[in-house]
C-alpha cells in the first residue's frame, strides 16, 4: 500500500497457463486496466461485469515507540509503549542480568512472571506490574503482532523498582 488513496497489486492472469504476473497501481475511485505478461488485456471500463479478485497483503511489521516507566515503587511499576498498528501485545518481565528472550518465548508467555497480553491499538498503551521485588533491576521485553501475524521487533524496557521502606528508629 503506498497511501490511503493508491496502492500497488500482483496481478496474476488464469486466462491462459503461465500468464505470469504484472503489477498495476490502484487509485481509490479511478478506473484501472492491465495486461498480463501472456499479452491477455483487461478492459478499463467494462460494458459487462468482470470479477477481479485482489488482495493486498501487509507484510509491514508493527514498530513500537516512546517507551518509558513510570509509577515506580518498591514493588510495581507501569510501562508504556506506543506501536506503530493495531494488534495484540505480549509482555515478559525478566530479571535485568537475564540473557533476553527470543519474539517466540514473549508471544507464547514463556515460563516467567509476571508476564501479558492484550489488544493495542496505534495509541500509547500503559502497563501496570504488580508483585515486584525491592531493589530489583528488571526488564520489559515487549512485542507487537499485527491483524496479519507481522510481529515488531523485541523491544525492552529496563524497569529498576525502589528500596524498602526502612522505619526510623522510635526512641523510648
Amino acid at each position: 500500500q503506498l497511501s490511503t488513496q493508491e496502492c500497488l497489486v500482483e496481478v496474476t492472469s488464469s486466462a491462459t497457463a503461465g500468464g505470469g504476473a504484472t503489477t498495476v497501481r490502484l487509485t481509490k475511485g479511478a478506473a484501472f486496466a492491465f495486461t498480463d505478461l501472456a499479452g491477455n488485456a483487461s478492459t478499463a471500463n467494462p460494458t459487462t461485469f468482470a470479477t477481479y479478485t485482489v488482495t493486498i497483503t501487509d507484510v509491514t511489521a508493527p514498530t513500537i515507540s516512546a517507551t518509558s516507566t513510570s509509577l515506580i515503587t518498591q514493588t510495581t511499576s507501569r510501562f508504556s509503549f506506543t506501536p506503530s498498528e493495531s494488534g495484540t501485545f505480549y509482555y515478559l518481565i525478566y530479571p535485568s542480568a537475564s540473557a533476553p528472550p527470543t519474539i517466540a518465548t514473549v508471544i507464547s508467555q514463556g515460563e516467567t512472571v509476571p508476564k501479558g497480553t492484550g489488544s493495542a491499538s496505534n495509541a500509547a498503551k500503559d502497563v501496570d506490574l504488580t508483585g515486584l521485588t525491592p531493589s530489583t533491576a528488571y526488564r520489559a521485553y515487549i512485542v507487537v503482532t499485527d491483524s496479519a501475524g507481522n510481529n515488531s521487533n523485541l523491544e525492552s524496557i529496563e524497569i529498576t523498582t525502589l528500596a524498602p521502606l526502612v522505619s526510623a528508629p522510635t526512641i523510648t
